[in-house]
Parts: C-alpha cells; structure tokens; sequence
C-alpha cells in the first residue's frame, strides 16, 4: 500500500485538523497507534478509507467528513451510500470519532440517531471488529468506511486514496 493511501489525523490544540501524509511505503499490517503527542493530546492513529462501487477515486478530509456525517446519500451512479462506523466495541471507535469527525463516539451514534430520526439519512451499519466492517464493505454495493491502517487483511481492492 503507497503513502497515498494513509493518512494520519492529529488534533492539536487551537490549531484545528492537521493532515499528513504517513511517510514512505506501509504494508498492510505495518501500521499501528503512534506515540502521545507532546502537547497532551491523545495517540494518533494511521486510517484508511475502503469502499464498494462508490466511483471514488480519492477522498478528501472533508469529503470523508461529509460522508461520515450523512451529507451525501446517494453516489454518482444512483447507488445509495451506506456509512459503516465502528460499533460500541470497537477499539478503533473513540479516535475515529474524535479525529475524523471532532466528537465522541457517544456524540457521533446520538448525531446518527438524530439524523436517521429527521429522515435526512438511511441508519449507518455499525461492526465491532475492523474485520465485520472489511467482510461488510465487501459485499455491499455502496458501502464506504474509515479503519486504521493495516488491518482488515488484503483490502486492496477496496482502497481509496486520499488526496
């Protein structure tokens, strides 16, 4: 997997999100949670963006936010967007939450429910396991999700590059 298929979220204090690209090559299985920063903030984790039949290309920060936040339902081809999240044991759950999407991941399943309660968006597929959530992406036409860098096994043919 190249670099351009990693990417490394930090939250740093008063600055907002920061992106950098993970240096040099990574193999999937080679990543993993990074040292705490030395400004306090918690360990930085290396993600991946996996999808089925989206039509994308590449992926945004802001474009996986968008997504992640139920702002698009439906891909270019018609093909409806279904969002998988990390479910209540997931350990990837709380710093998915907070450095993709700025909140906690109580906050973001209560945006989720407020959200499919308004009717503005279909309910997202919650897995507890990176490997449910790979299977799931799999076999669902539609289907995109944010997991940490190297794992979820062979994932190559589900990439989809940052930018």
């Amino acid at each position: 997997m190249g670099s351009e298929a990693v990417r490394t979220l930090t939250r740093r204090q008063g600055l907002g999100w920061v992106l950098a690209l993970a240096a040099g090559l990574l193999s999937v299985g080679s990543a993993a949670a990074l040292p705490a920063l030395a400004d306090g903030a918690p360990p930085r984790l290396e993600y991946v963006v996996i999808g089925n039949a989206t039509g994308l290309v590449g992926i945004s920060e802001k474009q996986a936010q968008a997504i992640l936040r139920g702002e698009r339902t439906l891909w270019e081809s018609r093909v409806p967007v279904t969002v998988v999240l990390p479910g209540q044991r997931a350990a990837h759950g709380d710093s998915l939450a907070r450095d993709l999407m700025g909140m906690s991941r109580a906050a973001m399943q209560r945006f989720w429910l407020a959200l499919v309660f308004q009717g503005r968006a279909a309910p997202p597929v919650f897995h507890d396991s990176v490997e449910d959530t790979v299977a799931y992406v799999r076999r669902t036409p539609g289907a995109i999700a944010v997991i940490p860098a190297g794992q979820g096994g062979d994932i190559r043919d589900l990439l989809i590059p940052w930018r």
